[in-house]
């Protein structure tokens, strides 16, 4: 049987490894296997996000229905309330037939088409407040782009959000994980732990023949593929034989930073009992998902900036790609790259940046390996 190293025990390593473990003799390596994991939530759809139901089946993690219901406060306006399609409560009620209209013009954006969402919007849906006050909001929340920079996805990106997370897209056939990432992390470090090797990873030397691996307790250690389940510095500081093309691909990726808070602040929470709020807070628009009673009410709330949040669980700082032209660019010349001298990349900077699309690309890759 053909032997893998996957260096990184991380969210997307731990998947890839549970893709590979049938057809291969995995060895996961791993520095610092305590680390703090992101208070990410999980949510998916399980017909459409097969990679994550299957491994939330075999890693029996207990899930329950989501249903997707957005609350958008603008400064000092009473919240507009968006439970499903067509039907809008709340103080701020643009007419009925402007937002089928919204929704038409999205639903009918050509697929080839290669404008970026916010010069399709423009055209698609001339009425300006309605853009500024639903149609952008709704966009920033499905997307998870608070900050607007889902202005920059192509429409097929943003149309692909909004079905899967948008006003009334998703409805009750997703689910959301107890515990978000940082459960499904615990529970594939237990499912993992015979493959886990706790030791840093010094060298990396690719043969014609195979994978030579030196950690720093071990001495070297020959495989045959050699899976990166690292963020491109970390990658390029161990592949000191990396290609021209790989070089320039790991350094194409632009990373921005974002504050995500796991929380029990109620001033934070979505209005009137909905799941996902945003809220103009001091100049920026704060998104929060409201976990349930499953976590003990708690919430999570992104791009919080210097927001003064209380009764905080968990603080984190999340780098991850800016969804733009770079950013896609970089993701393509690192796909091309996949399978060269024996060597896969995985993470979540060829991902969409939420747990399930780390798990759903590790995975795909993960696949791809023969």
């Amino acid at each position: 049987m053909k032997r893998v190293a996957i260096i990184g025990g991380g969210l997307a390593g731990l998947a890839a490894a549970s893709s590979l473990e049938d057809r291969f003799d995995v060895q996961i390596y791993e520095a610092a296997p305590d680390g703090e994991v992101d208070p990410l939530p999980l949510l998916f759809d399980p017909g459409r996000d097969s990679a994550t139901a299957s491994l939330v089946r075999k890693l029996a993690l207990p899930a329950s229905p989501f249903v997707p219901s957005l609350a958008v406060a603008r400064d000092g306006g009473k919240a507009l309330i968006v439970r499903k399609a067509n039907r809008l409560q709340g103080a701020w009620r643009p007419s009925r037939r402007l937002y089928a209209q919204a929704l038409r013009a999205l639903a009918e954006a050509p697929q080839g088409e290669r404008r970026v969402a916010s010069e399709w919007l423009a055209i698609a849906i001339p009425e300006k407040d309605v853009r500024e006050a639903l149609i952008e909001p709704l966009a920033s929340a499905a997307t998870g782009l608070a900050d607007r920079r889902w202005r920059n996805l192509p429409m097929s990106e943003l149309l692909a959000a909004w079905r899967a997370q948008g006003a009334g897209a998703a409805g009750a056939s997703w689910l959301r994980i107890e515990g978000g990432a940082r459960a499904a992390h615990a529970a594939l470090s237990r499912h993992h732990a015979a493959r886990l090797r706790v030791a840093e990873v010094v060298k990396l030397q690719r043969t014609p023949v195979g994978i030579d691996v030196l950690d720093s307790a071990n001495g070297f250690e020959a495989y045959d593929a050699l899976v990166l389940a690292l963020s491109p510095e970390g990658s390029m500081k161990l592949l000191a034989d990396a290609s021209v093309e790989e070089r320039r691909a790991f350094g194409g990726f632009d990373f921005a930073a974002r504050r995500i808070v796991l929380h029990d602040d109620p001033r934070f929470a979505p209005a009137d009992g909905t799941t996902i709020g945003i809220a103009r807070r001091d100049g920026a628009d704060l998104r929060t998902l409201a976990l349930g009673p499953a976590d003990g009410a708690r919430f999570v709330t992104f791009d919080a900036s210097d927001a003064a949040i209380d009764a905080i669980r968990h603080d984190a700082v999340q780098r991850w790609i800016v969804p733009d032209s770079t950013g896609h660019a970089a993701q393509a010349r690192l796909d091309s790259q996949q399978g060269r001298n024996r060597t896969w990349h995985v993470g979540t900077h060829l991902s969409d940046g939420s747990a399930r699309g780390t798990i759903e690309t590790a995975v795909s890759l993960a696949q791809r390996l023969h």
